[in-house]
């Protein structure tokens, strides 16, 4: 994080000013300088004080303790300053056309040279995603083929429920529910389903500039909840009106693959605040998450997770909004519809059963939690999936 000339730590080097004194206007050497490179190999030094003003651009003072050219502190120049005498100094332009006026007495000012150069390591991004191409949420049955392709730009698959097999240059992979997979560009792939479970899943295709395409490729990622939110954030602008939602999804698929990307990283160096409370919280979540789907076809509600796992409505509600980001209720709604959404798509069962199979209340419940989720009624959805097949 940057540090500003007006912060107490640089008192040790010099001072904000609100003007420069008309004596010094007169006294000092006035130099004009115009700054373009990122790297300095010398400092300045001058035996009386120095007055610095900042004419355009974000300019970012280098200052050093000593002449050993370490232990360096820089900080962003403010309008004008004046620098103590006996302090190493130089400049570094951050943004374009920086300029600055130092007032100096050319006849105590020297400088020394930097056994290594000092150089500014710019904030740039190192991956850039230019386009998403497609983006398709696919719900594909049992003994579900396709054969294969390959193309120059990156796909991503997400699996949202059931299990998906594809092969990868030869390589198989078992994709189960929360598991993401990328196909590098030109990686030939085909993907099916075997006779027990069909499958949900999220299709991107995108251009990205990335060339460390072993990191990515070939490798099966399993969602945490850090995840599964930036997954979340991602599928929902896809039925989003939002006049920004396409630069929106490129935010999220960003911020998915260097999440990945950093994510081991992340586990060794970034600890709980307070690790007792996070580990016994996790914990828990993953209990109630596993007594969810195995009750998820009975009549569960908020009242008999509670009573399940001596917890108040509160801690439940806290639990999920730190953790997945919903509420339970949400939570379980969703998760009953998805299987909804399946059963519906194998066609074994009628709407009603299937009402009764994810322990709704009635059947008009189910039709109108389904059609408020999906903006169409269970009716509408088998007619669709019947006119696909």
């Amino acid at each position: 994080m940057f540090k500003q000339t007006a912060c107490l730590a640089f008192e040790k080097y010099g001072s904000i000013i609100s003007n420069l004194p008309s004596s010094i206007l007169l006294s000092k050497d006035k130099i004009f300088l115009t700054l373009k490179s990122k790297s300095i190999d010398k400092l300045f030094i001058s035996s009386e004080d120095t007055y610095v003003k900042l004419i355009k651009g974000v300019i970012l003072i280098v200052v050093f303790d000593n002449s050993s050219g370490i232990n360096s502190n820089s900080y962003i120049l403010n309008k004008q300053i004046l620098l103590k005498k006996d302090t190493f100094y130089n400049f570094i332009p951050i943004s374009k056309d920086c300029q600055l006026e130092l007032y100096l007495d050319k006849k105590s000012t020297n400088y020394i040279s930097l056994e290594n150069p000092y150089t500014y390591n710019e904030i740039i991004p190192t991956i850039s995603i230019d386009k998403i191409y497609t983006k398709f949420y696919q719900e594909k049955p049992i003994n579900y083929l396709f054969k294969g392709e390959k193309h120059y730009f990156w796909e991503l698959t997400f699996v949202d429920r059931g299990i998906l097999y594809t092969n990868v240059d030869g390589m198989e992979f078992k994709l189960q529910q929360g598991d993401i997979l990328f196909y590098s560009p030109n990686q030939y792939h085909s993907q099916y389903t075997d006779d027990k479970k069909s499958c949900s899943y999220l299709t991107l295709s995108f251009d990205m500039n990335f060339e460390d395409n072993e990191l990515l490729s070939k490798k099966i990622f399993t969602c945490d909840k850090k995840l599964y939110s930036i997954i979340h954030s991602l599928m929902d602008e896809l039925h989003s009106n939002n006049l920004y939602k396409n630069e929106l999804m490129i935010c999220h698929l960003k911020q998915l693959i260097l999440t990945i990307l950093s994510m081991n990283i992340e586990k060794s160096l970034i600890k709980p605040t307070n690790r007792v409370q996070q580990f016994y919280d996790d914990n828990l979540l993953d209990d109630v998450l596993k007594f969810i789907n195995k009750n998820i076809y009975e009549n569960i509600n908020i009242r008999i997770v509670c009573d399940e796992f001596n917890i108040s409505t509160s801690k439940l509600h806290l639990l999920f909004k730190n953790n997945i980001g919903t509420t339970p209720k949400a939570y379980i709604n969703t998760l009953k519809l998805k299987i909804g959404k399946e059963l519906i798509k194998d066609s074994k069962y009628s709407i009603s059963e299937i009402s009764k199979i994810l322990g709704f209340n009635s059947i008009h419940y189910f039709s109108n939690t389904f059609k408020k989720t999906y903006g169409f009624s269970p009716t509408e959805y088998l007619r669709s999936v019947n006119i696909d097949n």
